[in-house]
């Protein structure tokens, strides 16, 4: 579980965020071509689309040797759209949400074993959703 520990410290560091129709970028300096500021904006000032946040994220997992794909939610009442990460880890998939400081654990003690989207939607509601605690300036 050393792989989720990491991630989940990173997203730690992301706080809050807000949503965004970006499409994917991987460069660090480059902003999504959808109003976007870029995973450099977002690792400057701690703040950024769900998109610029998803892209920064999945650059952390890569450079961590972590696989990593976006998972895209569609109507979503308010802000109609929202983008998150799931990264295999151990060959398991975990879902993160960098935007919201999201994932979804398997029990509710300390012991860290988080489960990917899919698991979570089936499993509904017998999951415990985490939620970090440290917030963005």
């Amino acid at each position: 579980m050393g792989g989720a520990i990491i991630l989940v410290t990173v997203l730690i560091c992301f706080g809050h965020g807000c949503s965004s129709n970006n499409t994917h970028s991987n460069q660090i300096g480059g902003g999504s071509n959808i109003g976007g500021e870029g995973p450099l904006y977002v690792l400057q000032s701690m703040k950024g689309s769900c998109g610029d946040r998803d892209d920064l994220f999945q650059l952390i997992a890569r450079c961590l040797g972590f696989e990593s794909s976006r998972v895209n939610f569609f109507s979503i009442p308010i802000q109609l759209g929202h983008l998150a990460t799931e990264v295999i880890v151990n060959g398991h998939h975990q879902f993160y949400d960098s935007s919201f400081g999201l994932f979804f654990n398997a029990s509710d003690d300390d012991n860290l074993s988080p489960l990917s989207i899919d698991t979570a939607r089936k499993n509904f509601p017998n999951f415990f959703p985490m939620h970090t605690t440290l917030k963005s300036t």
